[in-house]
């Protein structure tokens, strides 16, 4: 066997610091491509259904018109009645989506103390904007209790 020369022992360090090199440039290339991963927006009672606070992560889209407006629904809404993560609402008005009548929806809350993220407690014969995706209720201020400003700030969401 024969033994390495000076110019073995450089081409090797060359062929290892190239390819580390090409493996730091895709990474490097792959985070500007896609950028850092961000949190999606938690319906109501955040990740694992907690209460208040975005469940374990904490982690909220923050609330605005502009945002409201991307939902799937949006509601000015009298909540009849709640069953587990149920909650059934009769739509006064609809702002975004086609809602009328009654409405049942998955509102993931606390056991607890049956809350909306951001503390609004949910009272049946209580009223409420109320809005969200895919048949989820959103929290962080996506639902919150009525009032006559915001319901107009809403229509004009839609």
């Amino acid at each position: 066997m024969a033994t390495p020369t000076r110019a073995d022992e450089r081409r090797q360090n060359w062929t290892l610091g190239f390819g580390v090199a090409a493996i730091a440039v895709f990474f490097a290339w792959a985070l500007l491509v896609r950028g850092p991963a961000s949190p999606a927006p938690q319906p109501v009672g955040g990740v694992d259904g907690g209460a208040a606070g975005g469940g374990a992560a904490g982690i909220c889209l923050a609330y605005s018109v502009d945002e409201l407006a991307n939902r799937d629904f949006a509601f000015d809404g009298t909540l009849t009645a709640i069953d587990g993560d149920q909650a059934t609402f009769t739509v006064n008005e609809s702002f975004i989506g086609e809602l009328a009548g009654s409405v049942t929806l998955t509102a993931p809350v606390s056991s607890e103390d049956i809350s909306f993220e951001g503390g609004t407690e949910l009272v049946p014969g209580e009223r409420y904007l109320v809005s969200g995706d895919d048949g989820i209720v959103w929290g962080c201020g996506f639902t919150q209790p009525y009032s006559d400003s915001l319901a107009a700030e809403w229509a004009s969401a839609g």
